[in-house]
């Protein structure tokens, strides 16, 4: 199996923390200092040898058989690639976008949750859709942003978790979706988090999972945050610990996919980072970036005929 590059950056980079140093720093001095540093350290790794734990990307040209093609490296594909991998299937991850949410420089920005603004203005990160002009609105069309790159959207949102109500999950059983109940999905939920809060007094949330999920810090305990849940309880909405919890309205802690503990504490929690990047070790495992799949060929099938799936 040839290895090679796929964007001209060392896939190196995708080891060790660009933002932990930086993270409790604020404004925009603060950024650029960050981003110098940033720069600093890249320039740094690009010198050593390449990291055999993170050299699974191919270049186009490869040949490889799989068990397990994953086209689109969001969310769920990195989650796919994770759980599939480690079953020990052979799987290659296909993404149309590049590897710079985790191994540039610009992963600054993906990385760190304050600047989650940033990464929707670069085409690197974002599709940049737009809806159709909105009659009601003057003929303004609204922004969709939607990620481009490893993580998907998981790397450039705004980080915010939601479960969803019991009762959304019983609707869709209830129109067709046998085991998509609340019952069904509720383990899931607990396999893949990692809660790092106090309070669970429900016994929903999960610890041992991948994706690190924490209460957000910078307004809790202050007078604007106790003064807003107040009129919240007062207006009669009440008051919660937890929104993912047994009841879910109320004012509440925003809970975030951030990183709580070890050495990317206080980062994003991306998919990729919190499920893509500990599998890219595994030898079963191999992706290829700034990948668009236009069709699908069977075997046996010539250029030009039949239909692809």
């Amino acid at each position: 199996l040839a290895v090679s590059e796929t964007d001209g950056e060392s896939p190196d980079k995708l080891g060790g923390s660009l933002v932990t140093p930086v993270v409790s720093l604020q404004g925009a001095t603060a950024l650029a200092m960050a981003m110098r540093a940033a720069v600093r350290t890249a320039a740094r790794r690009a010198e050593r040898p390449a990291s055999a734990a993170f050299s699974r990307f191919l270049s186009a040209s490869t040949t490889v058989e799989a068990d397990y093609v994953i086209v689109g490296a969001g969310s769920a594909g990195c989650v796919l690639a994770n759980r599939l991998t480690a079953a020990g299937a052979d799987v290659v991850l296909l993404e149309a976008g590049g590897s710079g949410t985790i191994d540039s420089w610009k992963s600054l920005f993906t990385r760190l949750p304050t600047a989650l603004s940033i990464p929707m203005h670069f085409s690197e990160f974002n599709w940049g859709f737009m809806a159709e002009p909105e009659e009601r609105l003057n003929g303004k069309s609204i922004t969709c942003p939607r990620g481009r790159g490893l993580g998907g959207s998981s790397s450039i949102n705004g980080m915010v978790y939601v479960r969803g109500h019991p009762c959304d999950y019983a609707a869709w059983e209830e129109a067709g979706a046998a085991g998509w109940g609340w019952p069904d999905v509720a383990p899931y939920f607990k396999r893949m988090e990692n809660w790092g809060g106090d309070d669970d007094q429900d016994g929903l949330r999960g610890k041992e999972g991948p994706l690190h999920v924490k209460d957000g810090e910078n307004a809790l305990g202050t007078p604007l945050f106790d003064l807003w849940a107040e009129a919240c309880k007062q207006a009669g909405y009440g008051r919660v610990s937890d929104y993912n919890g047994v009841r879910q309205e109320g004012g509440a802690p925003m809970p975030m996919t951030v990183f709580h503990s070890g050495p990317n504490k206080g980062q994003r929690c991306s998919t990729a980072a919190a499920y893509l990047k500990p599998a890219m070790s595994r030898p079963n495992l191999n992706v290829l970036t700034n990948a668009s799949v236009a069709r699908v060929m069977w075997v046996g099938e010539g250029e030009g005929e039949g239909e692809g799936a």
